[in-house]
């Protein structure tokens, strides 16, 4: 069949036309670029006006998969679910996400304003400053971490094996590498600037700085812990011993003026008996004597201390009396209970919630559990199915397609203690 000729002037009409639509596909592009323009090309946007309060986002991660988004108090949902992790919005607006393996910082829109670009990612301080970390050459070998402002900048540049955040007294823990084979630990101030020179020990226990970062942090009382030769003392912001490098295991001073410590008996020439742990001032006198076999210190929140006797966690106060009995197999998490008062505990194979009070709030029902977020949520299984549940043990399905909490009860109304 032969084709069809086409007039010239319904040639140049329809060259017109195609013309006209991708001068206005491109304006439209131009005006609202998708949601991961920014992120493919790997820069920042410039925030939006009128972007919700930073309180009223929570983060939350899909009850089926693994997308994260950010929802309301009323669980709609106000971020699409799209990223591999979030977290909680800080005071500045911005919070870390995780997508295709990079950390960057979103505003509340949801419009990346710090690039995705850091293989490790920290939380904003109020000094307005975030520890962040980039591989060294490969994943087997770790990270190198500085600190950047809320523009991405960096203010420290990322040269440090292990970083932890800044005391209220502007000093920062920091440690770099000695040689293949150890590393050393020291003190800087927020300009980089080396205060008390890198002479501590980095070796198991102190790899501890960039996990949790109140460790090594000066506390309230001036102090902070160091390790000399596997053994660990307290030193103040000049760097001078305050406390002696004397026991074999210790944490950091809680906001009480307590830290845990423990000493050990020599044995025989090859091994050690394990000692006790008992809890020092800041002048290193025994307040509570060494009698538990394990502590992760005292939370500030709570005021209370784990502590495991005879293969059971219980909680103290600063007294040392036995606030909640030790009858618990483990608990989740460092210690500390959650913004609600609750935290989840272990009898045999199930997990419940109890409150500083040690009275059970949602029933030993679960074959896993994590700790309520700031999202008013826990994380439980039971079976081979993962769902959340809120204070009241109601459990909630599939957030993902939740646009208002009626919607996302299995059983509205109907404790589960």
């Amino acid at each position: 069949m032969l084709p069809v000729p086409v007039p010239p002037s319904h040639f140049f009409a329809a060259t017109r036309a195609i013309l006209l639509l991708g001068i206005v596909l491109a304006g439209l592009w131009a005006i609202a670029p998708p949601a991961n323009a920014a992120e493919q090309k790997g820069k920042p946007v410039q925030p939006t006006a009128h972007t919700p309060n930073p309180k009223d986002l929570k983060p939350i991660r899909k009850a089926e998969g693994w997308e994260w988004g950010y929802v309301n108090d009323k669980f709609e949902t106000l971020i699409p679910f799209r990223f591999g992790e979030a977290s909680d919005f800080t005071a500045n607006g911005l919070a870390k996400v995780k997508l295709k393996g990079d950390w960057g910082y979103i505003n509340t829109s949801g419009e990346v304003v710090i690039p995705l670009r850091y293989h490790e990612a920290f939380d904003f301080a109020a000094n307005g400053l975030a520890i962040v970390g980039v591989e060294k050459g490969g994943r087997s070998i770790g990270n190198r971490y500085g600190f950047i402002n809320e523009k991405g900048e960096e203010v420290i540049p990322l040269r440090y094996d292990y970083l932890g955040e800044f005391a209220p007294n502007g000093l920062a823990v920091a440690c770099s590498s000695v040689n293949l084979l150890d590393k050393k630990c020291g003190y800087i101030n927020m300009k980089g600037e080396t205060v008390i020179p890198f002479q501590f020990d980095m070796k198991g226990y102190l790899m501890a700085p960039i996990r949790f970062k109140d460790v090594n942090l000066f506390a309230k009382n001036g102090l902070a812990l160091v390790r000399v030769d596997n053994k660990f003392g307290y030193i103040n912001a000049k760097g001078k011993t305050v406390i002696p490098l004397r026991f074999d295991m210790a944490l950091n001073f809680s906001a009480n003026g307590l830290a845990p410590v423990r000493v050990d008996r020599k044995k025989h020439i090859f091994s050690d008996e394990i000692g006790k742990f008992g809890f020092i001032n800041a002048a290193g006198q025994y307040v509570i004597p060494p009698r538990f076999d394990a502590t992760l210190g005292f939370d500030d929140a709570s005021g209370l201390a784990s502590v495991k006797i005879k293969g059971k966690w219980g909680w103290i106060d600063a007294e040392g009396k036995e606030v909640i009995p030790a009858r618990y197999d483990s608990y989740v998490g460092r210690g500390g209970f959650s913004g609600n008062g609750l935290v989840a505990v272990q009898i045999k194979d199930k997990y419940g919630f109890i409150n500083t009070r040690g009275e059970v709030v949602i029933s030993f029902r679960y074959d896993k559990a994590y700790n309520f977020e700031s999202n008013g949520l826990a994380e439980v299984k039971i079976g081979k199915e993962w769902f959340y549940i809120n204070i009241k043990g109601e459990e909630i399905f599939d957030l993902s397609r939740c646009q208002g909490l009626s919607g996302c009860l299995k059983n509205p109304g109907q404790s589960q203690k």
